[in-house]
Formats: structure tokens, sequence, C-alpha cells
């Protein structure tokens, strides 16, 4: 009998992170979307149905994403946010040297 995806979800416990979490930490860090995408070399459309909660955001996205925002893996909103992310570039800015 074979399973869907949310069964085999709860039956293994994988840690699934909510689409809030995803959007309060992008918000925290000032980072946007598009920026992470570039960091990460994902597409943009990953992105946009992780934070609108279409698709499953598992444990080793977040902890990539958490990476780039320069959080620590256990963020959850309402803690402190560094000011300067760890490897993001925020508002949308190529990184220094390239055009």
């Amino acid at each position: 009998m074979a399973l869907d995806m949310a069964s085999r979800t709860r039956r293994i416990g994988v840690e699934v992170i909510e689409p809030a979490r995803l959007d309060a930490a992008l918000k925290a860090t000032g980072m946007t979307q598009s920026a992470v995408c570039r960091v990460l070399e994902i597409d943009a459309k990953t992105m946009n149905n992780w934070v609108n909660g279409r698709v499953r955001l598992h444990r080793l996205g977040w902890f990539a994403i958490t990476h780039a925002l320069g959080l620590p893996h256990a963020w959850r909103p309402g803690d402190p946010a560094p000011t300067h992310p760890a490897v993001a570039v925020p508002n949308d800015e190529p990184p220094e040297g390239t055009s």
C-alpha cells in the first residue's frame, strides 16, 4: 500500500519548517527572496513556493537558508537576528566586482 508524502513525513518524523518561520527569517534579516535564491542557486519559483506554503520546506533546505541569512538553525520568530547576513547579499544588489 503506497503512502502519500504527508503520511510518510509524519511517520518518519521529518521536521517541516512552517512558511511563516521562513518569511519571518527573511524579514528579520532584511533579505529578499531573490537575493537568497542567488546565493543558494535555486529558482525563484522554489523559494516562492516555500514562502507561500505550496511546497514543504524540510530541514536541509532550512539549514541552507539559515546559513545564508547568518541565523542559527534553531532560530525562531522573535529571536534576535544578525545585522549583517553571513553570506547573502541584501537588497538584490550584485556582489562586488560583478555586473
